[in-house]
């Protein structure tokens, strides 16, 4: 096996991937489309948008596969970020380079390899939109082009100067490890420590700015499924719920992870009753599009969902939002699932 080698430039390419802020962070439903649609493009099994840091590959979305990193050593994308052209391994059995590489011999079996390396804004290859297939593959030109423009996409998003959101401030003031201790390792969206901090710093800028806030609190159930005891098919279940919110949210609102089937989405700026109500109408129209396809067989899944919402110059804390969103939950879950209900309490008391 031929390991990668290290960029002649490698420690500028380290600081370039460091300054996009994109290493453990979240998932986001911008970067699930552009892995999504290349697996439709080249209908192959895995698709991924890799970030290569110094020691490993990191995937920041990865679609067929799950697994969040793999070491740089076995990386066929450690070899991509060396060049400008895409890396194209028709079969990877065949290459002195891969033949004897563990990703090959083992799962998840690479056979067939196309990657186009992404660069970063101040220049050098930081990361790969790489495609994967467990049998041999020679692209056509049609799907190179498709795939490349792809790769662009993935590209602009990575190195975007998008509004400043209060994750990416949050993020900015953490290292490494306590980046990954605010994300769940099931969904990979923010655990409840981290939707915690998303909340607060959303409540001081909309104090800030004069602005109103909104959250959803959200409850899947699988009505066909009540009690999947296996924890292989709950996590499962809980990454294909957290993809189709990843969908149906705008890039600056967030969603947590907080446990036994329970999701929160905090809204980001501008977000008035309205807006809110819209957004849950579509994201529980998003949630039980249709069955997710399981090994036990097709999985429907059914959410209630709680908007709750405050107004321009509001007083409530943090903490009374919570409580309001979990008892707006409740509420709804009494009167049954798969409906969105509208907390209104301090509205009406104002």
């Amino acid at each position: 096996m031929q390991e990668p080698s290290l960029a002649h430039d490698e420690a500028a390419r380290i600081a370039a991937l460091c300054s996009t802020g994109q290493l453990d962070t979240p998932i986001e439903g911008r970067f699930e489309i552009i892995t999504r649609l290349a697996r439709r493009v080249m209908d192959v099994p895995i698709a991924a948008v890799s970030l290569v840091d110094a020691d490993r590959q990191w995937f920041k979305s990865i679609n067929g596969l799950d697994v969040t990193e793999t070491g740089r050593d076995v990386s066929f994308c450690g070899h991509t970020i060396l060049n400008d052209e895409p890396t194209i391994v028709p079969d990877a059995r065949l290459d002195p380079r891969f033949a004897d590489n563990p990703l090959v011999t083992g799962p998840p079996n690479i056979v067939f390899y196309l990657g186009y390396p992404i660069s970063a804004r101040c220049g050098g290859n930081i990361a790969t939109l790489c495609l994967i297939d467990t049998k041999p593959r020679n692209p056509s030109e049609k799907e190179l082009v498709s795939v490349r423009d792809l790769a662009s996409m993935a590209e602009q998003q990575l190195n975007a100067t998008a509004q400043k959101s209060v994750a990416t401030e949050m993020l900015s003031r953490l290292g490494p490890e306590q980046r990954t201790e605010l994300i769940d390792p099931s969904t990979r969206l923010w655990n409840p420590s981290g939707i915690d901090g998303i909340l607060s710093r959303q409540i001081d800028k909309a104090i800030d700015t004069e602005q109103g806030i909104a959250l959803i609190s959200i409850r899947v159930d699988y009505p066909n499924h009540p009690e999947p005891h296996d924890q292989t098919i709950q996590d499962q279940l809980l990454r294909e719920v957290a993809r189709r919110l990843l969908v149906g949210i705008r890039q600056w609102d967030n969603v947590g992870y907080t446990g036994r089937n329970e999701f929160v989405v905090v809204l980001g700026d501008g977000a008035d009753q309205q807006h809110a109500i819209h957004s849950a109408e579509r994201l529980r129209t998003q949630l039980n599009q249709r069955p997710v396809k399981a090994p036990v067989g097709e999985v429907r899944v059914q959410a209630t969902l709680a908007v709750v919402c405050e107004p321009t110059g509001f007083t409530c804390s943090k903490r009374q939002l919570i409580d309001r969103a979990l008892s707006a939950l409740d509420h709804a879950r009494s009167h049954g699932s798969d409906e969105v209900f509208v907390d209104t309490t301090l509205n009406e008391a104002a």
